[in-house]
């Protein structure tokens, strides 16, 4: 009877120990935290001014909090990976406004270079469409004359059409002219000669010789 709450307890106790480390290890992950925004400070290489110095932090500077405190000095890891302690009293977990204006400059500078390289881009496309502009307005220019040529030739063709059918129209006018007065002509023999011929002498009839027999 006692095996098995003995045993339950051993369980009980195992997941509270295990519970409890895991809260521990979490715990212990560093975290962010800042520098105070009232002055620039040193890390030392412990938790105690007697420590040497190992760098000195700026004002409002980001750094990564690992929840040792000893001495009322909290260790941290800086920007360049490093371990060091500093006085507790410069450090804070909220954004520092040193560090809200940082921020607030580097998102400056990443909107001034988008708008460049927008600036730049439109400016390159004001470009190609200035050229392409002008490349049509040339082979529209172009086009225009070879229109204008093309309707000079038409024009040119259309009144030599029109003079050689005048030219024909004359050609035909005179060939009917032409033929009227040799219709005529032909007609005004056959009328003399129809006048003259029946007072003409007609020719006298030969006698026929006789053969002597």
């Amino acid at each position: 009877m006692l095996r098995p709450i003995f045993a339950l307890l051993l369980f009980v106790s195992a997941y509270s120990s295990c519970l409890a480390s895991t809260q521990n290890t979490a715990s212990s992950q560093p975290h962010k935290g800042y520098i105070s925004d009232n002055l620039y400070t040193y890390s030392r290489s412990g938790p105690g001014e007697e420590f040497r110095l190992i760098t000195r932090l700026k004002a409002g500077e980001q750094v990564q909090i690992t929840n040792n405190t000893q001495n009322n000095f909290t260790e941290i890891i800086d920007h360049n990976k490093r371990h060091s302690w500093v006085n507790s009293k410069f450090i804070t977990t909220k954004e520092t406004f040193r560090y809200q204006i940082q921020q607030l400059e580097q998102a400056k500078k990443a909107a001034e270079t988008t708008a460049q390289q927008a600036l730049s881009t439109a400016k390159n496309m004001h470009h190609d469409l200035i050229q392409k502009k002008e490349m049509l307005t040339t082979q529209l220019q172009t086009a225009t004359v070879n229109l204008q040529q093309l309707n000079n030739t038409l024009n040119m063709n259309r009144k030599v059409l029109n003079d050689t059918e005048q030219q024909l129209h004359a050609l035909q006018g005179r060939q009917h002219t032409q033929m009227w007065l040799q219709g005529g002509l032909i007609a005004g023999l056959g009328l003399v000669l129809g006048l003259i011929i029946p007072y003409l002498p007609s020719p006298r009839q030969r006698k026929p010789k006789r053969w002597m027999s």
